[in-house]
């Protein structure tokens, strides 16, 4: 039986998730939001055909074109937003922001990115996420995807590890 690793001492390969959702730039935003809803997720990585990272995008970066285009009604949007899954598959295929045609994912997401490597510690990722204010890491080597880090994942390792706080 192997021993798990000491807290510390976990890096972002013992952390990641590796089955990432992404988007592509050229994804238009209702495309998106079907991604977010179907997937349970409220951001994702953004790659080109080389599965090299381009960008993030996230639920914010929506509700902010949101709120810049008027022309995307508050209650059509809304309602979207508040569908859980079961609801989708009860609207159909044919459900979409009719509003947002036009809009890809390119003129929303942000290429400012918060990276880390696959051997950075626990400590270094978490104070990162701090500094940077994210809840979300990439993990990447030489431009290329290999999993990401949420807030979540390093609240999931702390509360699971034996060394971790008991939880009752």
């Amino acid at each position: 039986m192997t021993k798990k690793k000491d807290l510390m001492q976990m890096t972002a390969a013992d952390l990641m998730t590796t089955n990432v959702v992404t988007a592509t730039s050229d994804l238009t935003l209702d495309g998106l939001a079907l991604i977010f809803s179907a997937n349970k997720v409220t951001g994702v990585p953004v790659i080109d055909g080389e599965n090299n990272v381009v960008g993030v995008v996230s639920e914010t970066d929506l509700v902010r074109h949101q709120a810049d285009h008027p022309e995307a009604t508050q209650d059509d949007w809304s309602f979207f937003r508040r569908l859980d899954l079961e609801e989708l598959e009860l609207v159909g295929d044919g459900f979409h922001v009719e509003e947002l045609p036009d809009a890809e994912v390119v003129d929303i997401m942000s290429t400012n990115l918060a990276t880390v490597e696959e051997s950075s510690s626990i400590q270094e990722i978490a104070a990162y996420m701090i500094r940077r204010r994210v809840h979300r890491l990439l993990v990447v080597k030489d431009r290329k995807l290999r999993g990401i880090i949420s807030t979540m994942d390093l609240v999931r390792a702390l509360a699971t590890h034996p060394d971790g706080p008991a939880l009752h």
